[in-house]
């Protein structure tokens, strides 16, 4: 197995309904779809820098800069429902879609 390889446990956090269908916000998103993991790692890390949780790594992104989706080929995924999952987790950040602010923990 690949050190960047994805598994079937991974899952992204599903969009709220309001962002889960509709136009995007231009109206002109395009998808940009890599065979290898580490392309889209590399060129999402490019817009939003490294991924906060060690030995972690982008499987995905919308970057605004360019209008576009960025994800892995369906071939590189272990999961279609997973793949279709970060998919639609992407297309809705293209819809407005942002995370909340992470919270703060206590020592």
């Amino acid at each position: 197995m690949r050190a960047n390889a994805l598994t079937a446990q991974r899952a992204v956090e599903p969009p709220p309904a309001e962002f889960a269908s509709g136009p995007t916000r231009t109206g002109k998103t395009w998808e940009l779809v890599f065979d290898d993991p580490a392309k889209v790692n590399y060129f999402c890390s490019l817009a939003m820098g490294e991924p906060s949780r060690k030995g972690g790594y982008w499987m995905g992104c919308y970057r605004p800069d360019l209008d576009a989706v960025v994800l892995m080929s369906r071939a590189a995924w272990p999961s279609v429902r997973e793949w279709r999952e970060l998919r639609a987790h992407e297309w809705a950040h293209a819809r407005g879609w942002r995370h909340a602010p992470a919270r703060a923990t206590r020592p």
